[in-house]
């Protein structure tokens, strides 16, 4: 039972962090975020002891903070997202295709490199470290 409440704080992450992502993509962030919380196969993840959840809430997090870093130019939320990222591959290997999906996306929107290609680095060496 302990273990069952506990894994609901992920799924709580997920929510917030999707709110907070949506927020950059739609004018509805609350709608999506339910959205994406009430779906049948959310919700059954959400009830099991498996890390699934877990490894969805730090890509959601890494997500959103990467996409505020780059928009203003912060090195702190680059940083944090990059530590989310490897965070999540260390959870599922499923978190390293972050590592590429950020890459281009701050390219796509031609953000300078220098700004944020260190910051790939720490997930990358993490999972060759692995």
């Amino acid at each position: 039972m302990a273990l069952h409440f506990a894994f609901l704080l992920p799924a709580l992450a997920v929510g917030w962090g999707t709110h907070r992502l949506a927020r950059h993509f739609c004018h509805q962030p609350l709608l999506a975020a339910l959205a994406a919380v009430f779906t049948p196969v959310f919700l059954v993840s959400a009830s099991t002891i498996m890390c699934d959840v877990l490894m969805l809430a730090f890509w959601v997090w890494a997500a959103a903070l990467w996409l505020e870093g780059t928009k203003a130019d912060d090195p702190h939320r680059l940083w944090a997202a990059a530590l989310l990222v490897a965070a999540a591959e260390m959870t599922k290997y499923y978190g390293a295709s972050l590592i590429p999906l950020l890459a281009a996306y701050s390219l796509a929107n031609r953000h300078q490199f220098r700004r944020w290609g260190a910051c790939l680095l720490i997930p990358l060496a993490v999972l060759c470290v692995y």
